[in-house]
């Protein structure tokens, strides 16, 4: 039997991962469940972790 993710199991697994600070992991998930469903709160988290690396990883976004 296959099993079909909702957008609320792809958002509580990357809760999962950013939780353990697998932000690309987490982002993922979270891209994910916003593919699924355009209103999940996962908009929020991936928002966060976008913040978080362009902080700390400034070199991902120049070439």
């Amino acid at each position: 039997m296959k099993h079909s993710f909702t957008a609320n199991d792809f958002y509580q697994q990357g809760l999962s991962h950013a939780k353990r600070a697998e932000w690309g992991r987490a982002a993922t998930c979270f891209k994910q469940a916003l593919a699924i469903d355009p209103k999940s709160p996962a908009a929020e988290y991936l928002t966060m972790i976008e913040d978080i690396q362009a902080y700390y990883y400034k070199e991902n976004f120049n070439p």
